[in-house]
């Protein structure tokens, strides 16, 4: 297996309309869909596994058989209802400060059912209310 090469992956979002290689969708009657696709680096395959409904949503980044990010939600109960806040979001450590995270939540977004927004959290560690800051820095 290859070893985990940061310095291959500079950022992960700076594509607003990222669509990684081999996509797989399946979307239910329900409003779920499940998203997946790679893509196929020179230091391995990253996988993104999307899962999204009108209630819940949960992404996972792989490189290899390495989760190198997480998020899921919701957390707590939202006052607006088409509004789900970021229950957790985590990013290996060596991939900290490439836009994994921001990434993550972009996928989230794409295949969230029409109307349906993500926030992060209203807890949120001292590197959580940096990366909030630059969210709302971008608007």
């Amino acid at each position: 297996m290859p070893h985990l090469n940061p310095a291959q992956f500079f950022r992960f979002d700076t594509d607003p309309d990222f669509t990684a290689e081999h996509s797989y969708v399946r979307k239910s009657d329900d409003g779920s869909q499940v998203a997946k696709s790679y893509i196929d680096t020179p230091h391995g395959r990253i996988r993104y596994d999307v899962r999204t409904s009108p209630k819940s949503f949960d992404v996972e980044v792989m490189h290899e058989n390495t989760t190198i990010g997480a998020m899921y939600g919701p957390i707590g109960t939202p006052k607006d209802p088409n509004t789900l806040s970021i229950g957790e979001i985590s990013v290996h450590s060596k991939y900290t400060r490439r836009g994994l995270a921001t990434q993550m939540l972009r996928l989230a977004q794409q295949n969230m059912p029409e109307g349906v927004n993500i926030v992060p959290g209203r807890h949120l560690t001292s590197d959580g209310k940096k990366w909030a800051q630059s969210l709302e820095n971008r608007k």
